[in-house]
């Protein structure tokens, strides 16, 4: 499909960007971890936290839940459910303001929305096809989102742009949206390969690693991206950090062997977290939540005290500045998961 396509004036659009600073050695913490839950909620997938702690993802008011729930936002015990009944929805990006950009996932082929103070609106531009998928929002109103998983697109609700094709692309996924109006995402090529990539709007940049596979999940201000790659399309992931040029590979160390891991966000810090299966010396393979900081990834139950409060963390979707983590956990490894937020307490020196 050929699109129109019109520039945003970017500049404006990143006027609310935050300074990057750069990370200092942080110091080790105590969290506190609490339950994403609420009267009548059964059911949680967190998928991202704001800088004031605020949740966005979906939410099933029974269980088992079905396959899809609703749109929520909210902290601990103070959720929000999107206000609609009969649609089965995602809330996928929040920003600082508490705005949410989501999309339907029955029935399918719907508009994205975006829900703010005044409520719950289409994605819409004119002249423009369907926009049926957001991936994120920044602080300043520009969204990110794909069309069908065919085209990408960045708008602030009145202007659209679109991404260039690459000769040979059959699909493309949006990943997160930086502050300073950069996104990333990876397409898939004709040959089987794909491409992750960071868009500013106007150039797209290919990351260019050597893997067959490439997913760039999130960015933040400093232009740092984090995803996963593979040799070919049934090798295991192995997370990364691309950091302006430079690949990093995400590996456990000798208390924490890992043989796949997937990052799934990264804070202005360069703080990672995400999913790992763990290998442990003489013990069984399990999936659990990680976090990689000042070059060394760690068991996130390890670094939360998560055992002693009762929990086990099995994935990580999220991390905002302050260090807060959402994702899914148990009261126990083998009990039913549960949407948390690990939040640090106290850090000492």
């Amino acid at each position: 499909m050929d699109h129109p396509r019109r520039r945003i004036t970017l500049g404006a659009l990143a006027g609310a960007a935050l300074a990057y600073a750069p990370a200092t050695r942080a110091a080790a913490c105590r969290y506190l971890i609490e339950p994403l839950a609420d009267t009548g909620v059964a059911q949680v997938l967190p998928q991202a936290i704001n800088a004031s702690g605020m949740v966005t993802g979906s939410a099933s008011t029974s269980w088992p839940g079905g396959r899809y729930g609703k749109a929520f936002k909210g902290v601990p015990q103070r959720m929000k459910l999107a206000p609609w009944d009969g649609e089965a929805s995602t809330g996928v990006g929040i920003n600082d303001l508490g705005v949410v950009v989501g999309q339907h996932e029955q029935p399918v082929n719907m508009p994205a929305w975006r829900w703010d103070r005044e409520g719950l609106s289409p994605i819409a531009v004119a002249g423009a096809p369907t926009l049926d998928h957001a991936a994120d929002i920044n602080n300043a109103g520009l969204i990110v989102g794909t069309t069908l998983n065919t085209d990408m697109w960045l708008t602030d609700g009145h202007d659209i742009v679109w991404l260039p094709r690459l000769a040979g692309q059959t699909r493309v996924w949006a990943g997160r949206l930086s502050h300073a109006g950069i996104a990333c995402g990876w397409r898939l090529l004709a040959d089987g390969v794909s491409d992750a990539f960071v868009w500013d709007g106007a150039e797209a940049t290919s990351l260019q690693l050597p893997f067959a596979v490439q997913h760039a999940r999130d960015i933040n201000d400093a232009g740092q991206v984090c995803g996963d790659v593979r040799s070919d399309v049934n090798g295991l992931p192995q997370a990364f950090m691309w950091d302006r040029g430079r690949l990093r590979l995400l590996t456990g160390g000798p208390d924490f062997a890992v043989n796949a891991a997937i990052a799934h966000a990264i804070n202005r810090h360069g703080v990672v977290v995400g999913d790992a299966k763990a290998s442990p010396k003489g013990r069984k393979h399990y999936g659990t939540a990680f976090i990689w900081k000042d070059g060394v990834m760690q068991d996130l139950n390890v670094v939360t005290g998560a055992q002693a409060q009762g929990w086990f963390l099995a994935t990580a979707t999220g991390i905002n500045d302050r260090g807060q983590i959402v994702g899914r956990g148990a009261p126990t490894r083998h009990g039913r998961l549960l949407g948390y937020v690990a939040t640090p307490v106290a850090c000492g020196p």
